[in-house]
């Protein structure tokens, strides 16, 4: 006879400490939200030289996301999606200054009015696009692939809740942000299709663990099991290979036959993971989603290896 699941704060404690288990020194704590939108709202402080008023350059700790010179986008953040930032104008210092009354004698009373500063508005409206793009980033990270799955997000929320810096790789940006917060917020967004190899090895870049919990939908088309469950893996394991700092990869795999053809794949890919894995590894054979009053949810393990 089989033998019964494990209960779900055994497979919890499973999965956490696989992935506490890459490192013996643990992990560094996610800076929290508060210090990020300090980081990433910090106002441009200007010197005056010769007149003319133009931004200090400012200390960056990470670069967001953009364009490299090869023309592709690495980091985290959202390729798609336009930054836009407030640029300010002679126009805004005018009216600024009508506000505040310091036109004519009400200068002596109101204080230096800003059109008379002599603003670089151009250097300025630079330095805000510059600050829009960077942001502190979240160093030894755990990369969640299918974070925003059914189980996948149950393990995101776990992984997160250790305070273990997190990033996910998912093609909905716009759902992402919805169910964890906005980018850099709680953790690193990374936008990408797992069939893309190039935005594959941008979310693996520097990681130091890997939950694979993404899974086909379909017996065929862009989102079928052969895609998904085998072919991706395939490319998440070549960037394993050209990223040494991957210390563990473990596999979300499945015991039933959840659609036509889905369980072969899913013994295709495991047999993958332990042909091509060049780092150490673990499989958890997840058969279920469990749920209990109040809302909790977990999984149940019948096998790991």
């Amino acid at each position: 006879p089989a033998p019964p699941p494990l209960p779900t704060t055994t497979m919890l404690r499973s999965l956490i400490l696989l992935v506490l288990a890459t490192s013996a020194s643990g992990f560094a704590v996610s800076p929290g939200a508060a210090s990020i939108h300090t980081a990433a709202h910090q106002k441009a402080t200007c010197s005056k030289q010769r007149g003319i008023w133009k931004p200090r350059s400012l200390a960056v700790q990470g670069l967001r996301a953009e364009l490299g010179p090869d023309g592709v986008w690495r980091g985290p953040g959202n390729p798609n999606k336009e930054i836009k930032v407030f640029e300010p104008s002679l126009g805004d210092d005018v009216i600024a200054d009508l506000q505040g009354k310091r036109f004519g004698a009400g200068r002596a009373f109101y204080g230096e009015a800003e059109r008379l500063k002599g603003k670089d508005y151009e250097a300025l409206a630079a330095e805000a696009l510059a600050e829009a793009k960077y942001r502190p980033e979240r160093p030894d990270s755990v990369l969640v692939v299918g974070g925003t799955g059914t189980f996948g997000q149950w393990v995101t929320l776990k992984v997160m809740s250790r305070n273990i810096n997190t990033r996910i790789l998912t093609r909905n940006f716009e759902k992402a942000e919805q169910m964890f917060g906005r980018d850099g917020a709680n953790l690193d967004v990374y936008y990408g299709d797992l069939t893309n190899p190039v935005q594959v090895a941008n979310a693996v870049q520097e990681a130091q663990s890997i939950i694979f919990c993404a899974a086909g939908s379909f017996p065929f088309g862009p989102n079928s099991y052969s895609k998904v469950d085998t072919e991706g893996l395939q490319n998440l394991l070549d960037a394993v290979k050209q990223t040494p700092s991957v210390r563990r990869v473990v596999l979300l795999s499945a015991e039933s036959n959840f659609g036509v053809g889905a369980l072969e794949e899913r013994k295709k890919a495991e047999d993958l993971l332990r042909k091509e894995c060049t780092t150490n590894y673990a499989i958890l054979r997840a058969p279920g989603k469990t749920l209990a009053p109040g809302g909790l949810s977990g999984l149940t393990v019948t096998q790991g290896r």
